[in-house]
């Protein structure tokens, strides 16, 4: 029986897996990659383009850290491996992290992002501020790409030592 209910487990562990490096991925991503190329832009234009980013962002993150989250925690539940459970919270870990951190920093950025062209000129200090805020949300990032990819390493460490290791 035990056989039994860990192979009905496989395809909740996959998908929590799989999310879990795919969320790491993402996040890492826009950190390396995305705005990286938005900063090669003045900042007037790269804090209009930040935003439409964060927002879809916004939307898709909490989804797939949930779904994340919840599979590696039902397939602790199913399986008995407790690893697991802490597997699933280290992926939680990318909301109090974004609330606590990455929120303020997001909300300075947008507000940047919906200057007009007046108020960049009057204010000579916005763009080295903005310049601040999007490399402080470049490292917060990295930072929060790590929750869910601490998480799938976890996992699979658990999972490869309830079944004897490679």
């Amino acid at each position: 029986m035990s056989s039994l209910v860990t192979t009905a487990n496989v395809p909740v562990e996959a998908a929590g897996l799989a999310s879990a490096f795919f969320l790491s991925g993402a996040l890492f991503s826009l950190s390396h990659i995305t705005l990286p190329s938005l900063r090669s832009s003045p900042a007037p234009q790269y804090t209009k383009l930040f935003s439409p980013i964060s927002s879809y962002g916004t939307r898709f993150v909490p989804f797939a850290t949930l779904f994340s989250s919840l599979s590696l925690c039902y397939s602790a539940y199913r399986s008995g491996k407790s690893q697991l459970y802490h597997a699933g919270f280290l992926v939680f870990g990318i909301f109090p992290w974004s609330l606590l951190v990455m929120h303020p920093i997001q909300q300075a950025l947008e507000a940047y992002g919906g200057y007009k062209d007046d108020a960049w000129r009057m204010n000579k200090d916005a763009v080295e501020e903005a310049d601040t805020f999007s490399k402080s949300w470049m490292l917060g990032n990295y930072v929060r790409s790590g929750f869910p990819l601490l998480g799938g390493i976890w996992a699979i460490q658990s999972l490869l030592a309830g079944r004897g290791g490679l």
